[in-house]
């Protein structure tokens, strides 16, 4: 009985180890999304001068905003 638990433990474990790795996977590809398009707004800024509504047609409005801090902060 006790081998039977300890495999079933280790295959639990498993799926539980490949799980979190999908997961990450998946959170990084978010916050690298994220961040291009923050890149990319930022640059619709400078070399378009782009409107807020017109950029909010394809990005979000937490992007936009995080897109004009940045902007902000590197200005100073």
């Amino acid at each position: 009985m006790c081998e039977i638990m300890r495999k079933y433990s280790e295959e639990v474990a498993e799926k539980a180890y490949q799980q979190g790795e999908e997961a990450g996977k998946e959170i990084g590809k978010e916050i690298g999304q994220r961040q291009a398009n923050i890149a990319a707004i930022k640059n619709m800024i400078i070399r378009f001068q782009a409107t807020k509504e017109v950029i909010l047609e394809d990005y979000t409005e937490s992007e936009y905003n995080t897109a004009i801090a940045e902007l902000q902060s590197e200005s100073r």
